[in-house]
């Protein structure tokens, strides 16, 4: 799954591809390799618009208990939106305000990676439109997978793929709908079940590197594993731990040099821009101040604004430059503050 593109996932409606999507899901919360292949950990957000809350959490709880952790190591990192009791429609000839809260919702929390279940339930208009296809692929590639994210569409199987109950010839069109599915993305996975009752989960496209061999998936007490693995790697809890402790070491480190700069800043009047693009954001503007952690990258750095940003430690703020443009700041908060501010869900419940 490529950062700034979308994924399609195509499988049979009932073959498991909303709870493999949840396994992954967890797998890079938590930075676990997958079949065999390593994940980039980050925040997850799983949009569902077929399963309820109830659903979910049971097959979350499921899957914790074979991975031998918690639910509790998730919290703050796996992101579950149950839409199915709202319209969750995010295109019908033009992106809907549902995108657009989706969009804020990912960049509110810092997530990595935004799977959403499914695309029949998202896109309310012809699927073999391929112009409208097209333009609902750039609206969720713009909005949720750029610049640095990555987005899995799942999708159901075409008609003639659905009829063909086993598995066949393999590296078909599988998905629903016109071609201009496949073009739009730049990568797809294949679920298809298999005669014994497991699952072959392909990779038929890849436009950005070379494609991961197959994977076999069984289920065991109603959870889909890679054969071969019964228990997945579990944690070593001390070694989690210890990670844990250090992140958070070095994010205090990283917000009291953050204070600091900035209340030097704020003292000569010079604004610290919001933007996340150019060569003027606030990460550009403070890198080279003098006690800035050289460990720092920008996506780390953004990852902190975020969380001092969600802690109510700096806040934005509109201003009207010396040439008279507007533009959004960072502000570090008063000391008194409103903590009845709330996240961008009034619409979409977070679990």
């Amino acid at each position: 799954m490529p950062s700034g593109e979308v994924t399609l996932l195509a499988g049979h409606g009932g073959a498991g591809k909303s709870y493999i999507a949840l396994l992954i899901a967890i797998n890079v919360v938590l930075g676990l390799p997958f079949g065999g292949l390593k994940t980039k950990p980050c925040p997850v957000l799983f949009y569902s618009a077929e399963d309820g809350k109830a659903v979910l959490k049971h097959r979350v709880r499921k899957i914790c208990i074979k991975l031998g952790i918690t639910m509790a190591d998730l919290k703050g990192r796996l992101h579950i939106i149950d839409a199915s009791d709202i319209d969750p429609t995010l295109f019908i000839e033009n992106p809907t305000k549902r995108l657009s809260e989706l969009k804020e919702l990912v960049q509110y929390l810092g997530v990595g990676l935004t799977i959403i279940d499914n695309g029949s339930d998202v896109y309310d208009n012809d699927e073999i439109r391929r112009a409208k296809v097209r333009a609902f692929m750039r609206a969720v590639r713009s909005s949720l997978a750029r610049p640095d994210r990555a987005v899995l569409l799942l999708v159901h199987v075409s008609k003639v793929a659905a009829q063909n109950k086993y598995k066949g010839k393999g590296g078909g069109e599988d998905y629903s709908g016109s071609t201009a599915w496949h073009n739009s993305c730049r990568s797809r996975l294949s679920l298809t079940p298999d005669k014994d009752g497991s699952l072959d989960l392909e990779h038929l496209k890849a436009n950005h590197g070379p494609k991961a061999g197959p994977m076999k998936l069984t289920w065991d007490d109603g959870v889909p594993l890679v054969t071969g693995s019964s228990v997945f790697c579990a944690i070593n809890k001390e070694e989690a731990a210890e990670k844990a402790r250090l992140k958070i070491e070095k994010e205090m480190l990283a917000r009291k040099a953050i204070v600091e700069i900035m209340v030097d800043f704020q003292q000569r009047g010079e604004p610290i821009s919001s933007s996340t693009q150019g060569n003027r954001t606030s990460y550009h503007l403070l890198k080279g101040c003098k006690g800035f952690p050289a460990w720092l990258n920008k996506a780390e750095f953004d990852e902190v604004m975020r969380q001092m940003e969600r802690d109510n430690l700096i806040v934005r703020r509109t201003i009207k430059t010396q040439s008279r443009k507007i533009r959004e700041v960072f502000e570090l908060a008063p000391i008194q503050l409103d903590n009845n501010n709330s996240a961008p869900t009034e619409a979409m419940g977070v679990l």
